[in-house]
């Protein structure tokens, strides 16, 4: 990374466990049969209305302490559902076209609700749309970095055969 860090900017990757739903869920006693949505459910699902704003500090994964946590080793993250959304992914609706399409299956940094003793997140399925799964599953992850101001991609796609060129 030390050769690369004038390239990139440390960005706030945000992990939204704010809560939009606690069906009975209480830090001192209560139901755990019910689930527990987060907030990211409720925009994916009810609202239709992704947000950039990461609204607890203790969401904001960041290395430098100036603008987020300071949990970071390094600036990378994953895309958060709402940035999926915003790109082009929509629940349960295929999407081939959009620029995060793989065809395959992989992981988002972003949770989607939790019940009895089981945690599911929010993923990228491999039609292209945004899914939901249990996080003991084997999906992939694409990493994210943001570059830093005045950089831009002059070539390649992104493969490992023609990675970008970054000037």
């Amino acid at each position: 990374q030390a050769g690369y860090s004038n390239y990139i900017e440390d960005t706030v990757w945000c992990n939204d466990r704010s809560i939009s739903t606690l069906n009975g869920w209480n830090p001192d006693g209560g139901s755990t049969s019910l689930h527990l949505y987060f907030s990211g459910y409720n925009r994916a699902y009810s609202t239709y209305e992704p947000s950039l704003t990461c609204s607890r500090e203790i969401d904001k994964f960041t290395v430098s302490e100036s603008n987020g946590n300071g949990d970071l080793d390094y600036p990378v993250g994953l895309l958060t559902s709402d940035e999926i959304m915003l790109a082009g992914g929509k629940i349960s609706t295929s999407n081939s076209t959009y620029y995060l399409y793989t065809g395959s299956n992989y992981w988002a940094g972003s949770p989607y609700n939790f019940t009895y003793s089981f945690a599911r997140g929010f993923y990228v399925d491999s039609p292209g749309y945004l899914n939901y799964g249990y996080v003991n599953r084997t999906y992939g992850v694409r990493p994210s970095i943001s570059l830093a101001a005045g950089f831009t991609i002059s070539g390649g796609d992104g493969t490992t055969s023609s990675p970008y060129i970054v000037q």
